[in-house]
């Protein structure tokens, strides 16, 4: 299945810091917001638009599983 999600970042951090690590739900820590797509088959994910995402913090991998599921 294929879906569009909202993520949101710290544009700082994404470009002058560590990279683009997105966040399903938007916290203090994050000024921007980017629709990114993924599919997810076979139980992988994966992201097919968007800045390459550097990582996930915290349950935010599992929170884009859920939602990819719940479709």
């Amino acid at each position: 299945m294929k879906r569009v999600l909202t993520l949101y970042y710290d544009s700082y951090e994404a470009n002058y810091g560590d990279g683009f690590y997105p966040m399903l739900v938007r916290d203090t820590s994050c000024d921007s917001s980017i629709d990114v797509a993924f599919e997810y088959y076979d139980g992988e994910l994966v992201q097919l638009s968007g800045p390459k995402i550097k990582g996930y913090d915290g349950s935010t991998h599992r929170d884009i599983i859920r939602e990819m599921s719940s479709q």
